[in-house]
């Protein structure tokens, strides 16, 4: 893949399995050398050097075949857990015929080759690299290897939890879609504007704030919102709890925050990363998405004594609780 730079680590290398023909092929060897030291024949000696010469090359070759593969691996920029989420997967290397695939997944193909890999991401996060199963017996098919690579992304995929939507009552409002902010600030007039922001995923070129991008060297936005538009602050706290509980936690808060989006509502979400506390202004799905896929467990944000809106704190040890 021309222009994008992926490494890849060689893990296991062993046998996957020998073949019915492999398997004559050593009973033939026996029998050849048995007859040759009782008859004393020639060319039952010649057979058997030919045969075993036959058998180290099926044994040996396959190995240093499949070591000498390059996989390049390349996801989406957002995927959702338990969503299929395709991976497009480069192989170069000696022109062989292997089985291919992600985790459990195999697929016949012949290399070089670029196509589609299924995958679900399992669990929630910033997905780094993937496991990748290479089975070849090439190239006479009577002993098969397996190697196993794990692949590093380039741009490693964000892994939303999937959303578990309690019973909120919501605010009648216009809907958000998938891509899109809610129509909420940002669709109305009379924008009261609360300050400056960094710029996220699906926030509308005119808030930029070209003053503050050329005095920070980074792309800001204005931080807008309308009179009467209802604010809702989502605070997620994972200090406490096991790893099942932390994970139902983070999809609880990923449904409010897509309720209060398709209400119509100005919503604040309140996280603790790896940089540390942060709240911010969500105005998309995705953008809701990505700040819950590398939530980890920390103090959330305090939040200033005249906070607009409702505050909700979601946390591991209790339900949603105002």
């Amino acid at each position: 893949m021309p222009g994008v730079e992926r490494r890849s680590a060689h893990r296991t290398l062993r046998p996957a399995g020998v073949s019915p023909p492999a398997l004559w092929l050593l009973v033939l060897a026996a029998g050849a050398f048995a007859i040759a030291g009782t008859t004393g024949a020639g060319w039952l000696l010649v057979l058997v050097a030919g045969l075993v010469g036959v058998a180290v090359t099926a044994v040996l070759l396959p190995p240093v075949l499949l070591h000498r593969v390059q996989v390049e691996v390349q996801g989406p920029r957002d995927a959702r857990v338990g969503d299929p989420c395709p991976l497009t997967i480069t192989l170069t290397g000696p022109s062989i015929v292997a089985l291919v695939g992600v985790r459990s997944e195999l697929r016949s193909t012949t290399l070089p080759i670029r196509g589609l890999i299924p995958f679900v991401p399992p669990v929630r996060g910033r997905l780094e690299e993937v496991d990748v199963v290479l089975e070849s017996a090439a190239p006479l098919g009577l002993v098969s290897w397996r190697r196993v690579v794990r692949a590093a992304f380039a741009v490693p995929p964000l892994v939303a939890p999937h959303p578990v939507f309690d019973s909120v009552p919501p605010t009648p409002a216009a809907p958000a879609t998938e891509d899109a902010p809610a129509r909420g600030p940002e669709a109305r007039g009379h924008q009261l504007q609360r300050g400056v922001r960094e710029y996220e995923a699906g926030d509308p070129p005119r808030l930029i704030h070209w003053p503050a991008t050329a005095h920070t060297g980074g792309l800001m936005v204005r931080e807008v919102e309308a009179p009467g538009i209802p604010t809702q602050v989502i605070l997620v706290d994972l200090r406490r709890g096991t790893s099942a509980e932390i994970e139902h936690a983070v999809s609880r808060a990923f449904g409010l925050v897509l309720t209060a989006l398709d209400a119509g509502a100005c919503v604040h979400l309140g996280t603790f990363e790896t940089e540390g506390p942060r709240l911010r202004r969500i105005t998309t799905r995705i953008g809701a998405g990505r700040r819950l896929a590398v939530a980890a467990s920390g103090p959330p944000p305090s939040l200033p004594v005249t906070a607009p809106g409702t505050v909700v704190v979601v946390s591991p040890q209790s339900d949603i609780r105002p």
